[in-house]
């Protein structure tokens, strides 16, 4: 009784919601791989087991995907509290690189 109570009202938000729900999720998910392989990298650069440079690649990585990320995220989320929908960016890049 409880799963049905509990899809209900997350399927009558995630209509409500739209395609931006989705997008913050996925971005989130994303930084969280990003965070993780920052960790692992620390973890690698201090235990000494690996070589300095793979273990700094892996950080410096990590730290950008988790920044961007994260960063897109919020502008997802952003733009459900506006009303706003999700550009699709692949098809805007497309539409100028044909025009352009």
């Amino acid at each position: 009784m409880y799963n049905q109570i509990g899809n209900s009202s997350y399927a009558a938000w995630r209509k409500e919601a739209g395609p931006g729900a989705f997008a913050f999720g996925m971005w989130l998910r994303v930084g969280f791989i990003g965070a993780s392989a920052v960790a692992v990298g620390l973890i690698q650069l201090f235990g000494g087991e690996v070589k300095s440079l793979p273990a700094l690649a892996l950080t410096a990585s990590g730290l950008a995907l988790a920044f961007f990320s994260w960063h897109r995220a919020r502008k997802s989320l952003d733009a459900m509290d506006d009303g706003v929908a999700p550009v699709n960016v692949g098809r805007a890049l497309q539409g100028r690189v044909v025009a352009g």
